[in-house]
C-alpha cells in the first residue's frame, strides 16, 4: 500500500472498524499519521479567500471529520479549543504558526487565554491537539498555506476565547 488513495481507504476503514469509544489519542495519532490527498482531492476543495481563511470539508463520517483549510499571509483562527474532539494538523504547503494558550478557571474567578507557546510547522509536519487544549492557528509567512485537518469524534462545537476578557462563546460547526 503505496498510493496516496489507498492511505485514505486505509485511514477511513481502520476508523470504521473501531468503535469511536474504543479510540485513544495515542492510536488515533497512528492511524493518522501515514494519511495523505492526492494533489486532485486538494485542488478540488482548496479555495482562498481575502477575508478570512477557508475550511473546506473533504469527508465527514460518524468516525471523524476530514478538511482543508485555505490561509493567506496574515491569517489566523480565532483563539479556540474542540470540545470533546481530538485534532491533527498536517502542513501541504506554507509555514504553520501554531500557538497553545492556557486557561486558568480556578474557583475564585476565570482568567483571560494566556499564551504559552509558539511553533512553526513546516510541510509534512503533523501539530496534535489533545481533547480540551486550546490553540490557534495562522500564517505569518509570505507564501500561502494549505493545511488537512482531522477531527475525531466530528467537531460539532469549539469554544473561542479571548486574551483581553474571561468571555466565552461556544459555536456549532457545520461541514
Amino acid at each position: 500500500m503505496n498510493s496516496t488513495s489507498d492511505l485514505l481507504s486505509h485511514f477511513m476503514t481502520n476508523m470504521r472498524e473501531l468503535p469511536i469509544n474504543e479510540l485513544t489519542f495515542e492510536h488515533f495519532k497512528q492511524l493518522v499519521m501515514p494519511l495523505q490527498l492526492t494533489n486532485a482531492v486538494i485542488e478540488q476543495h482548496l479555495q482562498f479567500n481575502d477575508d478570512t481563511y477557508t475550511r473546506h470539508f473533504v469527508c465527514r463520517t460518524p468516525q471523524f471529520d476530514l478538511l482543508l483549510l485555505g490561509w493567506k499571509t496574515g491569517q489566523f483562527s480565532s483563539i479556540h479549543d474542540h470540545s470533546n474532539s481530538w485534532s491533527a494538523v498536517r502542513v501541504i504547503r506554507g509555514i504553520l504558526t501554531s500557538r497553545t494558550f492556557k486557561i486558568v478557571d480556578n474557583q475564585l474567578k476565570r482568567m483571560p487565554a494566556r499564551l504559552v507557546s509558539e511553533e512553526e510547522g513546516h510541510k509534512e509536519q503533523w501539530a496534535f491537539l489533545d481533547r480540551g487544549e486550546v490553540h490557534q492557528l495562522g500564517n505569518v509567512a509570505p507564501e500561502n498555506l494549505v493545511t488537512m485537518h482531522v477531527y475525531s469524534p466530528p467537531l460539532r462545537t469549539m469554544t473561542y476565547y479571548f486574551t483581553d476578557s474571561t468571555q466565552t462563546e461556544q459555536i456549532q460547526v457545520h461541514p
